[in-house]
This record gives structure tokens, C-alpha cells and sequence, in this order.
């Protein structure tokens, strides 16, 4: 969780903020100087008890899902990649720093939680499945 300056210091920088209780998106437009919740309305009030930097995203066929890792996690940490058949959507790994395992970062495939990586296979699995 940030604190207040920290909250301020991520607005100014453009970052985009979360409520960690209900989730409300934040961000700042400077061309006027206000705050703005996710659809983009202007906010009266913010209240600075617990806001934490909103994960990044990125879409697939239309579909915004958490962005993958872009650099190796240590040794040994367990991580999770989408995966398009079988009964479950994840493969989980305990990251080794083995070919196969910077093969799958550089593509993309690597999350570190396992709700991520499920979005992430979903997304994929939207392209082709017509059970989503």
C-alpha cells in the first residue's frame, strides 16, 4: 500500500492507482489538473487510505488481462503460464532459469500469479473457443 506522498508522486507521474479495498481506478490528467475514476468522470473526493499502484495490462482479441513478467523471477519461485488444452488453464513451474523457461518469458507466457496467467489462457482461448 502507498502512502500519501507515494500516492501523489505515482499521480504526477501518470501511473494509474487501486483502491486495494473496492478496486476504484484513479488517474490524473494534467491538461487540467484533476482526477478521473475508470470511466473517465471526474472525481469530487479521493480518499487517501489505501491506494497500491493498478497492475499493468495488456489486450488480446479485445480482452485486457494482467501484462506477463518481462524479467526473470528468482530462483526458484514458483510462476505460472496460460495453457490452451488439457482440464486445467495453467502450467505451474518452479522457475529454474532454463531455456525453456526464458523461451516462455520472452514470449510472453510468464505470471506469477495464477489468476493472471488464467485471464491470460482465457484471452488466448478467445480467439478460437466458442465455450467462452
Amino acid at each position: 500500500m502507498l502512502d500519501h506522498k507515494e500516492v501523489l508522486e505515482a499521480l504526477l507521474a501518470g501511473k494509474v492507482l487501486r483502491d486495494v479495498v473496492d478496486k476504484d481506478i484513479i488517474v490524473f490528467k494534467g491538461t487540467n489538473g484533476r482526477l478521473y475514476n475508470e470511466e473517465g468522470e471526474p472525481l469530487e473526493e479521493l480518499y487517501l487510505n489505501g491506494w497500491e499502484l493498478a497492475p499493468e495490462t495488456i489486450e488480446i482479441n479485445g480482452i485486457e488481462v494482467p501484462k506477463p513478467e518481462t524479467k526473470a523471477p528468482p530462483y526458484g519461485t514458483t510462476a505460472y503460464m496460460p495453457l490452451l488444452y488439457g482440464i486445467t488453464e495453467v502450467h505451474i513451474i518452479d522457475w529454474n532459469n532454463s531455456r525453456l523457461h526464458h523461451e516462455a518469458l520472452t514470449k510472453g507466457l510468464i505470471h506469477l500469479s495464477k489468476d493472471n496467467a488464467i485471464a491470460h489462457a482465457k484471452a488466448l482461448l478467445s480467439f478460437t473457443s466458442s465455450e467462452l
